[in-house]
């Protein structure tokens, strides 16, 4: 049995992802960050770091259970657990999954996450940090563009790369542009498996993006008595 700790953020998706693309069935079990459900005891006793996702397996290495805290370690726990070819068997394009991983759960995150606090949540107006990380995400995102240009996936072949950093496009769809953009649409909407979606007009991808994001998160919401 595998148990999912989770919320609506991008490393959440990040989560869900992997175990939809592996096929394995968990349980969901939302944390309600705006409510600090992430500080309560019973989560702090499955990861003492308080931070979500955490994923719990029944059935771990040795089959006893077993915490899997920080999304970059669980895409890689269920990648392994079920030998899935997100992790390329070709030396050489192994070495380009794992840089752009690392990439992808460190540098670019981070700096997305930035961004998206300075601009959005901060309560403090702190104009150098929004234009400091505005210019360093802009710059991360062309290098995304550059990467991708005449390739669908980070290595040629969808990866656990693909698999980390397609949240974190996702998440600032108005700085998402050319080749990014085409990876976004092409891989996002698959992934959230929104039916509905269709529609919604794709003349107009970031429009499409935005409502078919919110739809989700607003489903999942639903479920445990928050509105979005």
């Amino acid at each position: 049995m595998l148990d999912l700790y989770f919320w609506t953020t991008n490393n959440g998706y990040r989560a869900r992802t992997i175990l939809e693309e592996a096929g394995l069935p968990y349980v969901l079990h939302p944390v309600a960050l705006p409510k600090k459900e992430q500080m309560s005891p019973a989560f702090r006793a499955l990861h003492i770091g308080h931070k979500i996702p955490v994923l719990v397996d029944s059935d771990g290495p040795d089959g006893k259970p077993i915490n899997i805290p920080e999304s970059p370690a669980i895409l890689r726990y269920v990648a392994e657990k079920t030998n899935s070819p997100l992790i390329p068997e070709d030396p050489r394009t192994r070495v380009e999954m794992e840089s752009w991983f690392s990439y992808g759960v460190s540098t670019f995150c981070m700096v997305v996450a930035q961004y998206g606090h300075f601009h959005f949540r901060s309560a403090d107006d702190v104009p150098g940090a929004k234009t400091y990380f505005e210019g360093y995400a802009r710059d991360m995102y062309g290098v995304i563009n550059q990467r991708l240009e005449g390739r669908d996936y980070f290595t040629g072949e969808y990866s656990l790369a693909d698999v980390a950093i397609t949240p974190h496009v996702a998440a600032l769809p108005i700085l998402a542009r050319g080749a990014a953009l085409r990876f976004l649409l092409t891989r996002l909407y698959d992934w959230l498996h929104h039916p509905e979606g269709a529609m919604v007009s794709r003349k107009d991808p970031l429009e499409y993006y935005q409502k078919l994001r919110f739809h989700r998160s607003a489903i999942d919401a639903s479920a445990y008595g928050l509105a979005l």
